[in-house]
């Protein structure tokens, strides 16, 4: 294994032939003594790195993938909080020997925040069962547990109250759920979304000092929870969400959001009604009633044929173009399924989309008359050769998409 550095655009390798497995978690942390590179691999080993690539100390976690790594204060002083799926936690410091190390139920999430602003950090766990902890980072006591009834896929902070000395902690779960808790683990709020949770960001949307928390899930559904709990839908997204982030660019605010196909930056903006100085029962009346004009009104707009690229009456040169961007297209979401990047419903539906576009390109090359080399594939089942964009084998009819 190596490691490599990316610095102005160039990428040079740090470090080569490592004695670590396949990686799981990477992470800089700032010791005291200065900051290392600590890599965990798949069988819970820890390797730390000093910034020129020098191998400093390893570290035998537990068993499974190291599935956390964070930097956790205690005292002021910066210590590395880890944990491996197998349920094995500890807080090490800058020469790889653990200031105290603890076993729970098989663990997904592990995050380390100072959430009353003391010096000291908590260590925030979620297991595979729906165990939630809080620990001292500073002697690995239990603050704070519960169980969430499913497995905890995200937790992060989020200032949801407007009070900076005291953050508050946002889970999510593998089948949708979300739950806020106070620093000291007072339920706040709960809710869920369609599937599970993968993304939870804090974004003071309204300007008011308080975060509100953005949370995608794995459907490509993104939700807003304010502070009290209340929730908004945005736009679902037709992948499921990476990773949700908010930036500044001059005096505007900006929300970026990754699916698996995609980056969207979109701009944040903040509207209220006037009505809602009055009572909540009249101002629901009133917005009910807005809804269904809306609805009428959008009931009634014909609908939007669908876009459908033609490929008639083009030149040769430009189907040639087309075919090799569509092959291009078709190569690149095989690799990201390969990766994991994308999977089921949204990859068939756009390698489908992408083979349709392709026959249609051989026939526009056989109805004007071009020469074109017909491409062919083997049929996984009987090895038949069948011509490439084809759905199902003609020989034997195994479906090739399944």
């Amino acid at each position: 294994m190596s490691v490599d550095v990316i610095s102005d655009g160039k990428r040079t390798t740090l470090a080569t032939a490592l004695e670590i497995g396949t990686p799981a978690r990477i992470a800089l942390i700032r010791f005291a003594s200065g900051p290392q590179i600590v890599l965990g691999d798949s069988s819970g080993r820890l390797l730390a790195l000093s910034l020129e690539g020098q191998p400093l100390w390893t570290y035998m976690l537990g068993s499974g993938e190291v599935r956390g790594m964070d930097d956790a204060r205690i005292s002021g002083q910066m210590y590395l909080a880890a944990a491996a799926n197998g349920g094995n936690i500890a807080v090490l410091d800058a020469q790889g020997n653990p200031i105290w190390s603890h076993s729970q139920e098989q663990l997904r999430r592990l995050r380390a925040f100072d959430l009353d602003s003391d010096g000291d950090s908590e260590i925030i766990t979620g297991g595979e069962y729906g165990a939630f902890f809080i620990y001292s980072a500073v002697d690995g006591s239990t603050l704070f547990k519960t169980r969430l009834g499913q497995a905890v896929s995200e937790v992060r902070e989020v200032e949801l109250n407007g009070d900076p000395s005291a953050r508050e902690i946002v889970a999510g779960g593998k089948d949708g759920g979300v739950w806020a808790f106070s620093n000291t683990g007072d339920k706040l709020w709960s809710g869920s979304l369609s599937d599970k949770v993968t993304e939870i960001s804090g974004i003071d949307i309204d300007g008011d000092g308080k975060e509100e928390a953005v949370i995608g899930a794995d459907s490509g559904e993104v939700v807003i929870f304010t502070g009290s709990g209340a929730r908004h839908n945005l736009a679902t997204h037709r992948t499921g969400i990476y990773r949700i982030d908010v930036g500044k660019l001059g005096a505007e605010r900006y929300v970026v959001v990754a699916d698996g196909g995609a980056v969207q930056v979109e701009k944040v903006t903040f509207s209220s009604l006037p009505g809602f100085q009055y009572t909540p029962l009249i101002v629901g009346v009133i917005v009910s009633a807005i809804i269904l004009v809306i609805a009428g009104i959008l009931a009634s707009i014909p609908k939007k044929p669908e876009m459908k690229v033609s490929f008639q009456n083009t030149s040769r040169e430009s189907l040639e173009a087309q075919r090799r961007m569509l092959k291009e297209s078709i190569a690149d979401v095989e690799r990201l399924r390969a990766s994991g990047e994308v999977t089921g419903d949204a990859y068939l539906a756009r390698l489908k989309r992408l083979r349709a576009d392709l026959a249609e390109n051989e026939a526009a090359f056989k109805a004007q008359g071009y020469p074109i080399k017909v491409e062919t594939i083997q049929c996984p089942n009987c090895g038949g050769t069948l011509e490439l964009g084809m759905d199902k084998c003609e020989y034997c009819g195994q479906v090739l998409l399944s």
